[in-house]
């Protein structure tokens, strides 16, 4: 099953002189990565914060351990503050995983740096590589502040359920203007079996407050192959076209079999994707892309692909991916992954991450961030790719979700301005080969 949700198709909308944007900044790791070898955290890759405020701050990456089995655990500080740690466990030189990191940092100084940190306590050397570090102010150029939430996860949440139940990871986020409404939402989290080996999957949903729950994104899958296996999970959404009101949105869990699994060290970060001023306000066009179905490829393949008209000659478009993956052949599997866009003109591209695979029951879940500037009007077309490095594997389940950085001014007057938002216009799976 697959659902597509286009952002609004914006005919001639533009941004007058008093333009409003979300200044965001990158930066990344290459595949080479940066080593450790401590069990005290130190600093693998930076970005600067350019806008005063909170800042919601995602980092993707891949991890593995230079000579034997052990557990790495990241986290992004900035100041005296920190995220929730996420961990990965190794279970051998050879392993490769992905694991990711989000939080929301309050009253940053503009100009000053997050860092996305790691340690090991395998007394080993750890290489974190493949990072993507995104910085997204959530107070816009003009002034305005993103109503956001953010819930961190103080103790695990234990179930067998073989059906989604709430994991206690909530929060909330206040939409208030009358349409065009939009909420992005991110989770990263380590998941754990208890009593033997399980697959957990899991799933953001959300709902007006005092309503049914709806699920947003792709359900991921995670496979602990013992109790000592202690895996990463990453989610992201994104909706829109909400009435105004409260939403909540919350991470729900199940487990595969009906063996307990645990979901533990989580952060759920929700972000409001407009605002409201004297002149009426604004809103971030988003799009929103999932797929299920199950497909079996070698490589090089391009994976979901969406294609977005932007109409501003110099726009800037937010984008993230979540998926889930495991070995279509064979054993010790190991699969890239990243996000890639295109145009008439230029290439863009973030940082790839990898993963290995141990078989067709070892499902992996992983995410990827970018943030691409300056790109040329026109046709954009944006993938969420996979590639092999060695063998065959398949993707189950991906998400891709983004928005563009530029406000679309309402009320518009259509006819005066020249563009600034950004109309979908088409959007296909293509986990398929390609010519």
């Amino acid at each position: 099953m697959k659902r597509i949700t286009p952002c609004l198709l914006v005919a001639a909308i533009a941004c007058s002189a008093s333009a409003t944007w979300l200044d965001l900044n990158s930066a990344i790791l290459d595949l080479t990565g940066a080593d450790t070898s401590s069990s005290t955290y130190s600093d693998a890759l930076s970005v600067q914060a350019t806008t005063a405020g909170d800042v919601l701050v995602i980092s993707t990456f891949s991890t593995e351990a230079a000579n034997k089995t052990g557990l790495g655990e990241w986290q992004l500080s900035y100041g005296g503050q920190t995220s929730t740690s996420i961990s990965r466990t190794l279970d051998s030189k050879n392993d490769i995983g992905i694991a990711s990191v989000v939080h929301v940092f309050t009253n940053v100084t503009g100009g000053s740096n997050i860092n996305l940190q790691h340690r090991t306590s395998a007394n080993d050397t750890l290489t974190t590589s493949g990072a993507n570090l995104v910085a997204i102010p959530l107070t816009t150029s003009t002034g305005e502040k993103l109503n956001h939430g953010i819930y961190q996860q103080t103790s695990g949440f234990q179930t067998g359920s073989p059906t989604f139940v709430g994991t206690g990871m909530q929060t909330s986020v206040q939409l208030d203007r009358a349409s065009n409404n939009g909420i992005y939402i991110a989770a990263s989290f380590n998941a754990q079996a208890i009593d033997a080996a399980e697959t957990g999957s899991w799933q953001l949903q959300y709902r007006l407050a005092g309503g049914s729950w709806v699920n947003t994104g792709t359900e991921m899958k995670r496979a602990m192959g013992s109790t000592s296996d202690k895996g990463a999970v990453t989610l992201y959404a994104l909706e829109e076209g909400l009435p105004p009101g409260t939403y909540e949105v919350q991470l729900a869990g199940k487990s595969e079999t009906g063996e307990t699994v645990e979901t533990l060290n989580g952060t759920l970060a929700a972000v409001a994707l407009s605002y409201t001023n004297e002149t009426g306000g604004g809103y971030f066009d988003g799009f929103a892309v999932d797929d299920t179905s199950l497909n079996e490829v070698g490589g090089p393949y391009d994976g979901v692909q969406l294609t977005l008209n932007l109409e501003n000659p110099d726009s800037d478009v937010f984008t993230s991916m979540s998926f889930y993956s495991k070995a279509g052949v064979g054993k010790n599997q190991t699969s890239a992954f990243d996000l890639w866009a295109t145009n008439a003109v230029s290439e863009y591209s973030n940082q790839g991450n990898q993963r290995l695979f141990e078989d067709g029951t070892d499902f992996g879940s992983g995410g990827s961030v970018a943030y691409f500037s300056n790109v040329e009007a026109g046709e954009l077309t944006l993938f969420g790719r996979k590639d092999e490095v060695s063998g065959q594997s398949e993707v189950p389940g991906v998400t891709l979700v983004g928005f563009s950085t530029e406000a679309i001014p309402e009320p518009a007057v259509i006819t005066l301005f020249a563009g600034c938002g950004i109309s979908m216009i088409f959007v296909r799976r293509i986990f398929g080969k390609q010519a």
